[in-house]
């Protein structure tokens, strides 16, 4: 199956010249949408057997499976961020990036295939600052 991918660092920049932070960021929203893809989704869990959810996924791929990404975890929340940033712009404080990843995540409607490509969209995006 051919994999959609966005993390690729614009042309003139190369990912040497990248902060390694966004770096670690994009490369954990990445392996997050790897793990929704290979292990599948759910919603209103971080976990659910294998499956979970983009916050479960983004922990996993961070290296804190089954807790919330925060302050302690940098990278991992710095990915949060960057996913909220993407599904729901301008939100800055902790509670407000989790309620928003986690709402738009888990509405009915959501697919895992979106949320894998959000995913995917935040790495881009941070890769292009």
């Amino acid at each position: 199956m051919l994999k959609e991918s966005f993390v690729e660092a614009p042309a003139e920049t190369t990912t040497e010249q990248l902060d390694p932070k966004i770096l670690r960021r994009a490369e954990i929203l990445e392996k997050a949408a790897d793990i929704i893809d290979t292990d599948g989704w759910t919603r209103g869990n971080l976990r659910r057997g294998e499956r979970r959810c983009a916050v479960g996924a983004i922990s996993k791929a961070a290296g804190i499976d089954g807790q919330y990404p925060s302050s302690q975890t940098p990278a991992a929340w710095g990915a949060v961020k960057a996913l909220g940033d993407v599904v729901s712009p301008n939100r800055s404080h902790y509670a407000e990036v989790v309620d928003r990843v986690t709402s738009w995540t888990d509405a009915r409607a959501r697919t895992a295939k979106e949320v894998s490509r959000k995913l995917r969209e935040a790495a881009a995006r941070l890769l292009q600052r």
